[in-house]
């Protein structure tokens, strides 16, 4: 999110469109986190190595297959910064420690439900990023 905050921010000159939103059940059993990012969508900023990138244009790999290893960590960050791309691996660990669920992804042309491990092709894009993720008090 540190992408959107700094393209988003007042004291920028372009500003991009994002939103994010809370949902708190009344109770407070459980809070709905959606957001929705509408840049150019995660494939379009990852970097790609040589042997990634030739085997998504060769058809052996899909962007669904690639989103994996983004949640893996295993895709750097187009700045080549070090502490850039940590972002989406990082939302997948707590997704894992069982700090999240319902962890839904949407970039480009990929659907992908984490907790059910259904990482879809779609066939009509989305340019941009919507995340959607729950908390739920035990």
């Amino acid at each position: 999110m540190t992408n959107t905050h700094n393209h988003a921010s007042l004291r920028t000159t372009s500003h991009e469109k994002w939103w994010a939103s809370v949902y708190c059940e009344p109770d407070g059993s459980r809070a709905r986190f959606t957001f929705i990012d509408n840049g150019i969508g995660i494939f379009k900023s990852a970097l790609m190595d040589p042997v990634r990138a030739t085997a998504r244009i060769l058809g052996f790999k899909s962007n669904a297959d690639i989103l994996k290893e983004i949640l893996l960590g295993n895709v750097r960050s187009r700045t080549r910064l070090s502490y850039r791309g940590k972002g989406i691996p990082g939302i997948f660990k707590a997704f894992k420690r069982g700090q999240l669920r319902n962890l839904i992804i949407v970039t480009n042309d990929v659907y992908a439900n984490v907790g059910e491990e259904r990482f879809e092709t779609l066939n009509i894009g989305f340019e941009g990023t919507f995340f959607y993720w729950e908390i739920v008090r035990d």
